[in-house]
């Protein structure tokens, strides 16, 4: 009788227990490859959104290039982790710097950043732009790099946009590789080199990074 009620109670409650973990297993991949997905979603997205804006207010682009500045910062901020990419740039001189140093640096890197983006997708917005779909399976992973091509008559442009998931589950995107030049790199190497120039004055340094 015993092992009846074991059978009939027990079995059922491992097998109970057995589909809440599988179906909690499927839930969590499901979700990973939903968030992989997304990477590639929210370039998109902002591509559409910057290409609209030029298109439709084409004017603001030429008369007044602080307002479209402006308008390309607001898409752009949800989605680049600018104090991320800025204390990279930094790189050991990070530590060195105060958080006064640090913070200032930050918007100064971000405005030129945008400015030069901004101005490079208006050159670009009359050609084919498009986001090239994974090719390889990249569920679970918590970096990801997203490809876009610019097609024109002086042939293709490549540019991979790197995005990390960060601890709030939001993907940001924290480089950019430009036809195989990677500009977080590059720009290490300049604050290197404008560091070294300077003696290691880095107010001055923040200072020239602005007036360029």
């Amino acid at each position: 009788m015993n092992r009846v009620k074991e059978f009939v109670i027990v079995r059922p409650l491992k097998l109970l227990l057995w589909v809440s973990l599988l179906f909690t297993a499927g839930q969590a991949l499901a979700t990973a490859e939903l968030a992989a997905h997304s990477a590639h979603a929210i370039v998109q997205g902002v591509q559409d959104q910057l290409l609209t804006t030029i298109r439709d207010d084409a004017n603001i682009v030429e008369a007044d290039e602080e307002a479209y500045f402006s308008k390309v910062q607001v898409i752009l901020a949800p989605v680049v982790d600018f104090s991320y990419i800025a204390r990279g740039v930094m790189g050991g001189y990070a530590k060195q710097a105060s958080s006064e140093q640090r913070e200032r640096f930050s918007e100064v890197f971000k405005y030129g950043l945008v400015s030069t983006y901004a101005k490079g997708m208006a050159s670009y917005a009359d050609r084919q732009i498009a986001i090239v779909p994974p090719k390889t399976e990249i569920g679970g992973r918590k970096s990801i790099s997203v490809a876009q091509e610019i097609r024109g008559p002086d042939g293709v442009n490549r540019v991979s946009y790197t995005m990390k998931l960060n601890r709030e589950g939001d993907w940001k995107l924290v480089n950019v590789v430009l036809n195989g030049i990677n500009l977080g790199i590059t720009f290490r190497t300049q604050f290197y080199q404008a560091m070294k120039k300077s003696s290691g004055n880095m107010d001055l340094v923040i200072a020239d990074w602005s007036a360029e």
